[in-house]
């Protein structure tokens, strides 16, 4: 894993990963990227940043095909401020070597406020049963030390589902081939994890999955201290098809993290404490009114919220709360055959506090109405292909929101 963030930076990434593409929308980065051990709040440079990002989700068509390929790859930059892009990549493939071997890789690249996280992964599954899949996968660093291994077990059909569970073990090889001889695990890092694909009938499907990771510790002996870290994470999205017209689609994602330092006798650090927890969730309803119009809206409710304390009570608890209880509307028009516009306007509430506890340090609050108009046009090459520019309009100051683009083709 290369992250270049600080201290655990290069060791922590793939503890945090989930799986990103299940929740569109969600992104407040897997859907964000761990900032290693970097223990300051990091809130958005401004108050829309995850109002922008949600306004260039995918669009329902392109999550349908996005979980039927297993070739498959995405690619988005949006503007989330004057000097900044949100950028999210993704590339799957998957390639049966022989009739019970198939070979796969899968690559993510996204950059937020919050960082950046890159990842390249190569793995091998193999048909042990008829009904079992057996897989080992990691990744092909130059540096030793940073790589990562994963062992996985596939059932591709029991009760109508495919359930993936597996274990991750990051820098496995730190302790042996790690290049800072004064930076080593004294207890490594699990992550355990559980996917499930599948549904009931041909009307309700579902993706969902969990992921825990047990708590690491690291020594630093420059520091003089420990640093550990634990996390949680769960996701997942339900389409149901409730008439031949109506389509009701649900998504859902949390996390939870922990972390902190643990100074040894004679360290100048403080004992310092990092809390993170974020829920998110969306209900979509969906009406195909005719074949080229399809009205749709939602609702959406976001909730952030960072602490950072040190334990000797020698300062109060920093903080910074974020929550956005949003609605929208929208509708799919089709143009041509190979065009599609989708016109969407979103308006909410937004609920932020910051504080920094430093003495002398801000406490901002602010309480207010959100509003964007979405622009977006929808280009279809062919069923398997498209790109999308958007285009939209803060509504509650009449001002340029900014602009996005994104491509995605499946095979």
């Amino acid at each position: 894993m290369r992250v270049k963030l600080g201290l655990a930076a290069a060791l922590l990434p793939a503890l945090l990963r989930g799986s990103p593409e299940i929740a569109p929308g969600f992104t407040f980065v897997p859907e964000t990227p761990f900032r290693g051990d970097e223990i300051e709040l990091q809130e958005p440079r401004g108050s829309e940043e995850f109002l922008d990002i949600f306004s260039y989700r995918a669009p329902f068509a392109w999550e349908e095909r996005w979980d039927r390929s297993a070739m498959k790859f995405r690619g988005t930059a949006g503007s989330t401020g004057t000097d900044e892009f949100w950028i999210d990549q993704r590339l799957h493939f998957a390639y049966d070597l022989a009739q019970r071997l198939r070979f796969w890789a899968r690559a993510l690249d996204a950059e937020d406020f919050d960082g950046s996280y890159r990842r390249f992964e190569l793995g091998v599954d193999a048909q042990a049963l008829s009904w079992l899949w057996l897989g080992v996968y990691g990744e092909a660093l130059s540096e030793k030390g940073e790589n990562d291994f994963g062992m996985r077990l596939i059932i591709p059909r029991v009760l109508g589902q495919r359930v993936t569970v597996g274990v991750e073990l990051p820098d496995l090889l730190m302790n042996r081939k790690g290049g800072d001889l004064n930076r080593r695990y004294s207890r490594y890092g699990r992550s355990y994890y559980a996917d499930v694909e599948g549904g009931l009938g041909s009307r309700i499907a579902w993706h969902w999955g969990v992921r825990g990771n047990a708590p690491l510790e690291l020594e630093d002996e420059d520091r003089l201290l420990d640093f550990r870290y634990g996390q949680v994470s769960a996701y997942g999205r339900l389409r149901a098809d409730v008439t031949e017209r109506f389509t009701c689609v649900l998504y859902a994602a949390g996390e939870g993290t922990d972390k902190g330092y643990r100074p040894w006798s004679g360290s100048t650090f403080e004992r310092e404490d990092f809390f993170r927890r974020a829920y998110q969730g969306r209900a979509e309803l969906r009406y195909a009114a005719a074949p080229a119009i399809t009205p749709y809206g939602g609702v959406r409710v976001f909730r952030l919220q960072e602490k950072q304390r040190f334990l000797d009570e020698s300062w109060p608890t920093d903080l910074y709360r974020h929550r956005e209880y949003l609605g929208y509307v929208g509708a799919e028009l089709v143009v041509t055959e190979h065009a599609v516009i989708r016109p969407e306007i979103i308006a909410g509430h937004l609920d932020r506090v910051i504080r920094d506890a430093e003495p002398g340090g801000a406490h901002r609050t602010s309480h207010r109405w959100l509003g964007k108009l979405c622009l977006p046009l929808d280009i279809r090459f062919a069923d398997n292909a498209g790109v999308i520019a958007n285009v939209t309009l803060d509504l509650d100051e009449m001002k340029f929101g900014g602009g996005m683009l994104s491509l995605q083709m499946t095979y």
